[in-house]
């Protein structure tokens, strides 16, 4: 009997597989993303702007990042609330890259 109640009691409490970040710990990995995100997407970008548009090396250099980033994000243990911003600096690294790639002249 003191077995199966123990066996309930460690039972009934949910396991937290990857318990969110809180305070400082959150800024400092939403900092991470944030450049994490910058970081991945300005190569892309580049890429992306040396390609004819709407062709499969343009869709790829959009998509290919994708699911990088989200395994960076989960793994970071960040929910959806934080997509906006990863979407928003997503966009800023591909406009980086592709100003990047073009010659200080014809900006």
């Amino acid at each position: 009997m003191f077995c199966y109640e123990l066996r309930v009691l460690s039972n009934s409490q949910p396991a937290t597989r990857n318990p969110q970040p809180v305070g400082l710990q959150l800024i400092v990995k939403f900092i991470q993303l944030i450049t994490l995100t910058l970081l991945i997407s300005t190569p892309f970008g580049y890429w992306r702007d040396k390609t004819r548009k709407y062709s499969l090396a343009w869709f790829l250099s959009i998509h290919i990042p994708i699911p990088a980033l989200y395994l960076i994000r989960r793994a970071m243990g960040l929910s959806l609330y934080y997509l906006p911003a990863v979407t928003v600096f997503f966009i800023l690294g591909h406009i980086l890259g592709a100003r990047w790639h073009k010659p200080p002249g014809s900006r």
